[in-house]
């Protein structure tokens, strides 16, 4: 962070996707429509967008350091860690851009002409130097990123980074995506389901999130849609994915998704007591961490709220009496749609206020966080209580950065 400012690096429009720098004044003041409270991770501080809502975001730890980057999109909330550094998270946006290019034809400013291939990856080569000065090695990657085979250059380009140690999360997310991909997927959307008189959502949605789920009478209709080119039009690695997502969890506990996939993994071949497991570790964490639009995990009913509880309905046999009896848990295997999110603010609420009352600063801190953000709270006012809470416990608990932040954020509330 000091050699990004020092260098003046945001003084220059560039990059990949995440190109739109912050000046260092605005990150203590800053500009309307930069910070979405009560979306936004209240530990972070927008520094880089796209320019169309999503963030580049520092995310800041109770010592006041920067404990890692994360990408926030404005689409859902939902956020990904990319790095735990500003270098590794460049790198990565770069490798995003070759993995997910935007089309020839269509500059990402409406405004504004194609870029070339230097403007493209100038931070990435900024921040592959900055890396190098701390003995790490990072491949120039992007050196033949113009070409026409780019996207099927993406599995190396992630090998590539994943084997340097870069933004180690974001990169087997995207790996897990690659292994639970098929020619199907890429190509359904709702028109396919109509004209095989299924809905849409979910029975469809769960065709494309395992494709083993599509009912032998609709396999040869699919087939011949997609055409021989497809190849395996159905084919997916679900072993790969198992290991990529079990990867995650052997380093962190908040990103749903790796659950999820870890969950339905085990449970596809029969280990339901392991799903079960995983699933009940996976409702725990925070709804804006499952990523289902990307994996196609959102065919379960509302009033479950995450893909792991209904999981854990379905699989409610399995439960032990005082699993089922757990009042968190309670609340998602109602499957009431109108109350849920009330039920969840309200629960965290409680033992927040609780733990603020005892003098536990930090467990009041974590779970007014939770009350914020496990489903988010509705009306938005009641963002005023948890803001101005966080803040307080945080100043209490000897984090004075993280009740700036907690503040500043309040500031954008209304």
């Amino acid at each position: 962070m000091r050699a990004w400012l020092d260098d003046e690096l945001w003084r220059e429009a560039g990059g990949a996707e995440f190109r739109h720098a912050q000046a260092p004044d605005q990150w203590l003041d800053p500009a309307p429509g930069s910070i979405w409270a009560g979306f936004m991770l209240p530990d972070t501080l927008p520094i880089i967008s796209n320019d169309y809502g999503d963030w580049l975001c520092l995310r800041i730890a109770a010592d006041g350091l920067v404990s890692e980057l994360v990408q926030w999109s404005h689409g859902g909330g939902d956020w990904i860690p990319c790095g735990r550094s500003l270098a590794e998270a460049l790198l990565y946006d770069a490798a995003a851009w070759i993995c997910h290019p935007p089309r020839d034809d269509v500059p990402w400013d409406v405004d504004a002409p194609p870029r070339d291939m230097a403007t493209v990856f100038r931070l990435a080569g900024w921040a592959r130097d900055v890396l190098a000065r701390g003995g790490g090695d990072v491949p120039c990657f992007w050196r033949d990123a113009g070409g026409a085979d780019r996207v099927c250059r993406a599995g190396a380009v992630l090998a590539q980074l994943l084997q340097a140690g870069m933004a180690e999360f974001a990169v087997r997310r995207d790996r897990l995506l690659r292994w639970l991909d098929s020619p199907l997927k890429r190509a359904s959307g709702p028109a396919w389901a109509r004209d095989l008189g299924v809905a849409w959502e979910p029975e469809y949605v769960s065709w494309l999130f395992d494709t083993a789920r599509i009912p032998p009478v609709f396999r040869d209709a699919l087939r011949q849609r997609l055409g021989e080119d497809a190849g395996d039009p159905f084919g997916q690695d679900w072993s790969a994915a198992e290991s990529e997502a079990l990867a995650v969890l052997a380093r962190r506990a908040d990103l749903g998704w790796a659950f999820d996939i870890a969950g339905w993994a085990a449970e596809r071949r029969g280990a339901v007591d392991l799903a079960v497991a995983r699933y009940l570790a996976g409702v725990a964490t925070s709804w804006f961490s499952d990523d289902t639009l990307r994996f196609r995990s959102h065919w379960h009913a509302e009033g479950y709220g995450k893909f792991a509880a209904a999981r854990l309905a379905a699989l409610a046999t399995r439960l032990r009496r005082q699993q089922r009896e757990d009042p968190y848990l309670r609340i998602f295997l109602d499957c009431d749609a109108a109350t849920l999110r009330g039920r969840v603010q309200q629960h965290w609420l409680s033992r927040a206020r609780e733990a603020s009352r005892r003098g536990a600063h930090h467990d009041a801190y974590q779970l007014y966080y939770r009350a914020g953000w496990d489903l988010g709270m509705l009306p938005v006012s009641a963002y005023d209580e948890v803001f101005t809470e966080l803040a307080h416990a945080a100043r209490a608990g000897g984090s004075p950065a993280l009740a700036a932040l907690a503040s500043l954020h309040h500031r954008f509330l209304h």
